[in-house]
């Protein structure tokens, strides 16, 4: 694992519990169905959880280094729901640990697969250009020809595999037609 990355600094871990409500959220599921997709990521070995003992219990977490931290085997969890594990053998209290990079990638990819499941799409053409201009062109479109704008918006479509609007409504959603 890449340090740079922040593999070994624990301000750049996630615990299950949070990383189950931000599935909840942006899937839009239940906490049970949240829950058993993290779980199912841990099993398919999509995601490397580790265990992360707490130093000392003061009311507050102090975890020990990254280095310390254990793996959790996928095996371990199809024979029970590791996250509910309350303390190692050496007494001390684990939270289950995600590293944030590698899960918010993964959500991202997770959240593409519903979208092309589902056949979800963002409204009408004009829509699907307008989202995608303010994606591509977060400060504003002064200064920037309407050829480049067809060409970029086109391309971002095409790559989101969603139908791409003629060059009038690319514009129109720029508003730079009526």
């Amino acid at each position: 694992m890449d340090e740079a990355a922040g593999w070994y600094d624990p301000s750049k871990w996630i615990g299950f519990s949070t990383a189950a409500a931000e599935i909840e959220k942006r899937l839009r599921c239940s906490r049970k169905k949240a829950r058993t997709t993290l779980r199912q990521a841990f099993i398919d070995e999509e995601l490397a959880p580790k265990k992360a003992p707490d130093e000392e219990s003061r009311g507050f977490i102090t975890f020990l280094p990254v280095e310390r931290w254990s793996s959790i085997a996928p095996s371990e969890w199809c024979k029970r729901e590791v996250d509910y594990d309350d303390r190692d053998a050496e007494g001390c209290e684990v939270m289950v640990m995600i590293h944030e990079e590698a899960f918010e990638e993964w959500l991202a990819r997770q959240e593409i697969g519903k979208q092309e499941r589902s056949g979800t799409r963002v409204g009408t053409p004009r829509a699907a250009a307008r989202q995608v201009i303010k994606a591509l062109f977060p400060d504003g479109i002064d200064g920037i020809s309407n050829g480049d704008i067809i060409l970029k918006v086109g391309a971002k479509l095409k790559a989101q595999r969603q139908t791409v609007p003629s060059r009038d409504t690319i514009l129109r959603a720029a508003g730079r037609r009526k």
